[in-house]
């Protein structure tokens, strides 16, 4: 979560009152990817993420 904090430069929740979400930061990056069309970069980093995790 930190590294995903650190790459969209967001630290606290567009939802007033509510705490920043793992889902917040990952449609942060999904979005500022899917401006620039290269969304399936973002799918690729969840899914090698999701990897390492699973060990």
């Amino acid at each position: 979560m930190d590294w995903l904090e650190a790459v969209t430069q967001k630290t606290k929740s567009s939802i007033p009152n509510k705490r920043l979400t793992l889902q917040e930061l990952w449609d942060e990056l999904s979005h500022d990817y899917n401006v620039k069309d290269t969304r399936e970069v973002v799918d690729e980093y969840k899914t090698r993420i999701a990897r390492v995790i699973r060990g």
